[in-house]
């Protein structure tokens, strides 16, 4: 049915929804009478819960596995209900259980609201306000500003991670048709390198020679160098025809390097909360990636564009070249590391490019001098 990491997730929705049932009957049997507002309210939280239940088990919404794993409407529908359902209970709570529940949504609105969102700065004011109504109102709008956060935050890793495998499938596609197209026909993308090897004792060669030059004037047998093709798969047989096959090997061992740069990610990853593997399928895309820098590369390096780098003179200076291509995908990869990272750190995405520091204050900051300016000349007119 579903995944293993969704699974998880489903007896978590399943045993929260039975602890919040087990609450909710709690709160109404502390009176006596229950007015018909509490009732409403219970009748609420119940039909929540019950949707929940409903949505984790794959009944409503009905669970199709593939749109299930795509888009998660039931993980998501479920935890909606479930913040939804621990939203209406605070309308149940008593002053006591109001104040004992403002340090869990202090700490969650910490967590989950950028520092200068005015929700958050409402949070950072619950204790000083009065108890009571106000108090009450004021910790449900928190919570579920918060809860609201969470589940954009959850929205955007699914949405991160399905760009990822998107970019994974059309790399491998593309590369797929690349190495068939080149196999067919190898002149299309030849890798072949083709250098002059000199003979010992002879004097400097100038201009392009052939594959095997004579000076003029000179016999048959004083030859001084040599035209050597180089390719992927070895010397070609007749000197100057690329096999098939070179294009399999330079995108097998860039394959290799991405394999290797995906290893050496992986054994960073210290696990997710969600049951997105966003390090898994990060992992994933670099061993493709890497095929296509090696081949990229190979090509860029035959076609002069890299300077100092017009040839390569043997099968294994071809191939280490490629292996080191491949893993070279990490520079254009590195940033979606660093983006994953970001999103397992916290919910709110600018945290990254905001960090709070421990002094930040939270009050407005002093009026720019232009302001105080302005301020100034309107107080001289007035007088």
């Amino acid at each position: 049915m579903a995944s293993s990491a969704q699974r998880v997730f489903v007896q978590d929705v399943l045993a929260t929804a039975d602890a919040l049932t087990n609450r909710l009957a709690v709160l109404l049997a502390r009176h006596d009478y229950v007015s018909p507002e509490r009732l409403a309210v219970a009748d609420g939280v119940t039909s929540l819960l019950d949707k929940a239940r409903a949505a984790a088990k794959g009944e409503n919404p009905p669970y199709r596995r593939l749109t299930n794993w795509w888009r998660a409407p039931l993980l998501e529908a479920a935890y909606q209900y479930l913040h939804a359902a621990q939203v209406q209970m605070i309308d149940l709570y008593d002053d006591e259980e109001v104040d004992a529940a403002i340090p869990a949504a202090l700490a969650r609105s910490r967590r989950e609201l950028d520092r200068d969102d005015p929700r958050r700065l409402t949070a950072e004011r619950l204790t000083s306000t009065p108890s009571g109504a106000a108090r009450r109102v004021a910790l449900r709008a928190c919570s579920d500003a918060a809860y609201t956060a969470s589940d954009e935050w959850h929205r955007r890793q699914r949405s991160f991670r399905n760009i990822i495998v998107l970019a994974t499938i059309g790399i491998t596609v593309l590369m797929a048709c690349v190495v068939a197209l080149v196999f067919h026909e190898p002149s299309y993308m030849p890798f072949c390198f083709a250098n002059v090897q000199q003979a010992e004792g002879a004097p400097p060669l100038t201009g392009t020679p052939p594959a095997e030059y004579t000076p003029p004037g000179s016999s048959a047998q004083a030859v001084t160098a040599f035209r050597i093709t180089s390719c992927p798969t070895g010397r070609p047989a007749d000197g100057s025809v690329p096999s098939s096959f070179d294009i399999v090997i330079v995108a097998l061992m860039g394959l290799l390097g991405g394999s290797l740069a995906a290893a050496v990610s992986i054994r960073k990853v210290q696990g997710s909360a969600t049951p997105y593997d966003i390090p898994v399928v990060l992992a994933t895309l670099k061993v493709p990636t890497g095929a296509l820098t090696a081949v990229v590369g190979l090509v860029a390096i035959r076609g002069d564009f890299v300077p100092g780098l017009s040839g390569l003179d043997s099968q294994e200076q071809i191939l280490a070249y490629a292996l080191v291509l491949g893993y070279a995908q990490q520079l254009a990869t590195g940033f979606l590391d660093r983006r994953a990272e970001g999103l397992a750190r916290g919910s709110a995405a600018d945290s990254v490019t905001r960090p709070e520091s421990e002094n930040c204050r939270t009050e407005p900051l002093p009026p720019r001098p232009i302001e105080r300016l302005r301020k100034g000349l309107a107080a001289l007119l007035q007088r």
